[in-house]
């Protein structure tokens, strides 16, 4: 799973170098006076708030992505290991009570 969430990283890490870059370009407005403080500010609220908006949608879509390749490769999940050590775990413990009786005849 961790190709995936490098994946991810990778992405998001290159959408904030864009907005960064954004914000520097904006800021380059504002100190030639081609756009005023007030609306360079807004514009960059505004870039803020949609690369938040979109890294999550982004996110959500990610994950259900690979969650849906990981169940068509019939891949095991957490879930499903995690189901599996406490099937074990309740057999091992019959097993062992099983034992104990046996050897106590």
């Amino acid at each position: 799973m961790s190709i995936y969430k490098n994946f991810f990283y990778y992405v998001v890490g290159y959408s904030k170098q864009m907005l960064d870059k954004f914000i520097e370009n904006i800021n380059e407005l504002v100190e030639k006076g081609a756009i005023t403080d007030k609306e360079g500010n807004e514009i960059i609220e505004k870039l803020q708030k949609q690369f938040e908006e979109n890294s999550q949608k982004f996110e959500k879509q990610t994950i259900e992505y690979f969650t849906k390749q990981i169940e068509k490769l019939n891949f095991a999940t957490e879930k499903h290991l995690n189901e599996t050590q406490q099937r074990l775990e309740k057999i091992e413990k019959k097993l062992d009570e099983f034992l104990s009786k046996k050897e106590n005849y």
